[in-house]
């Protein structure tokens, strides 16, 4: 069961997600589940408003949303990453039965997870580059940042800094201010 903030701290992660404006950015709860998110997180990552709270998080999506391996270019070095990220969590949480049940559903649900589970791997925090194959503006870069809420260690958010690469910038403030055509004129 997630343990979801409440809605007045909701509210003030929402509008420091807001705040990045054109940078995706996501708050992640203590199980990778991606709780909140900003139009540019949306945008880039995928669709979170139709997305069931099992499919919002982040492991699962990884190893068992098809559209995500197209959408990560190094999607093996994403998904073992995902894995690390995950033994972490499990191991720092391990009285919590959450963490079996994902856990037991992707080893029988993906063979690369069954095979990369027993290797142990373990990582603490996400700050490294990684690119993304967007189906509608194309290559994007990355540079990841995990930031924890000091009064919510449970809570992180994900900020997405653009790189010079592929001109992610101008992409990214191409297509957010697309959206806002659409929105004012539609």
């Amino acid at each position: 069961m997630t343990m979801f903030p409440s809605r007045e701290h909701l509210a003030a992660y929402q509008a420091i997600l807001d705040g990045w404006g054109i940078y995706p950015a996501l708050l992640v709860d203590r199980y990778l589940n991606v709780v909140a998110w900003n139009d540019s997180g949306n945008r880039v990552f995928g669709d979170f408003f139709i997305c069931s709270e099992r499919e919002r998080n982040a492991v699962w999506s990884t190893f068992m949303d098809p559209s995500q391996r197209e959408r990560l270019v190094h999607w093996e070095q994403a998904a073992r990453r995902s894995i690390a990220l995950l033994r972490a969590r499990s191991d720092r949480y391990a009285n919590e039965t959450w963490f079996g049940e994902l856990i037991t559903d992707l080893y029988q649900a993906s063979p690369e997870f069954r095979t990369w589970w027993p290797e142990h791997n373990i990582l603490f925090t996400c700050h490294d580059q990684n690119e993304i194959n967007h189906p509608l503006i194309g290559s994007l870069a990355f540079q990841g940042t995990t930031l924890v809420m000091p009064e919510r260690p449970d809570l992180q958010i994900m900020v997405h800094t653009p790189l010079s690469k592929f001109d992610t910038t101008t992409k990214l403030r191409a297509f957010m201010n697309e959206k806002s055509i659409v929105e004012i004129t539609g």
